[in-house]
Order: C-alpha cells, then structure tokens, then sequence
C-alpha cells in the first residue's frame, strides 16, 4: 500500500466518521470508471440465427424424408430387395450360359494332332510332299469370333485354317512372318 492509503485507511476507520467531501470524491470516482459492456451486432445475432435455422430445417426435412420411406412405405424398400435379387439371379443366368457356350465352342475345335493331319493334307494338294512342319499355334481372336491354326514349314510356307473345322484356309509361301 502506497503512504496515501494507509494514511487514508487509518483515518477513515470504521469508528471515524468519513467526511462529505470524502464520500463525493469516491462516488465521482466510481461513476466515471466506465464499465465495458459486450456490444453484440444486430448483424452477428441476425446471421447466427439464419445458419441455426437452416440447420435445424435440413435436419428436420431429412429426418421426415426417412420416416416417410422407411416407415410409411417399407413395402417399396422389399420391392428393390426383390429387384436386387432378381438382378443377382439373370447375372448368375447370364455367366452360367457364358460358360456353357464356351465349352460348345471349346468341344468343336479340332486337336493339335488332326490340325497337323489337316496341315500335312493341304501341303500335298499343293504339291508339297515332302515339307517338314516347324511350328504350328493356335490362335483364338474374340473380337472376330475366329479360331484359327496357324502352321509354318521349314521352307517358310505360311498355312492357316479355321480350327473349328469350317472351310477357311489361306497359305502364304512368300517370306512375310505373321
């Protein structure tokens, strides 16, 4: 405490009377300390009360939205249950056939061994009796729905034909590679 204080605590104590003087002074004093209040905008109040009500309406709608899907009509929810499963089964269909032509088409193709036979046969129509067969692959191209045989001789002659055993063949004796 500072000299002024305790000067004026021991003489202002509780069995001496505080003067007029004394009493204007500290009164003055305390009424001219401003007190500071919060001052809240108008347009702070207003922005915060739009956001909590558009919030509090989309919970609202969404929440009705539900209710009315869910409770009110439960039957159009097994109606797309139904719809789905329906839609597993023709997939399921579809595969099963998928796989059934597959083997079809796998069953008609002709073996490594007749495709050699049927090589060796084309090369004597041709007059080609004595060519050694050097390699011979299968090739099935899916986008033209065509298996072929794809046979090459020791002097470079160049045979294909349809593996299915259709009447496709081409042979090639120049000295172009595929």
């Amino acid at each position: 405490m500072n000299d002024i204080e305790k000067k004026l605590f021991h003489d202002l104590g509780e069995e001496k009377e505080v003067p007029t003087k004394v009493r204007t002074v500290i009164k003055e004093s305390i009424e001219s300390v401003k007190v500071k209040k919060k001052k809240y905008s108008f347009f702070k109040i207003a922005l915060t009360t739009c956001a909590c009500l558009i919030l509090v309406i989309g919970i609202v709608y969404a929440g009705t939205k539900t209710y009315s899907v869910i409770k009110k009509a439960p039957e159009k929810v097994a109606e797309i249950e139904k719809n789905e499963e329906k839609t597993h089964s023709i997939y399921n269909n579809i595969e099963e056939q998928k796989k059934d032509t597959e083997n079809i088409i796998q069953s008609n193709i002709i073996t490594e061994e007749d495709a050699i036979k049927k090589a060796k046969n084309i090369l004597e129509e041709y007059g080609f009796k004595n060519e050694e067969i050097k390699t011979i692959e299968f090739e099935n191209n899916i986008e033209s729905d065509m298996a072929l045989w794809k046979v090459k001789t020791e002097s470079n002659i160049y045979i294909e034909f349809d593996a299915r055993g259709g009447d496709y063949f081409n042979i090639d004796i120049s000295n172009n590679t595929y």
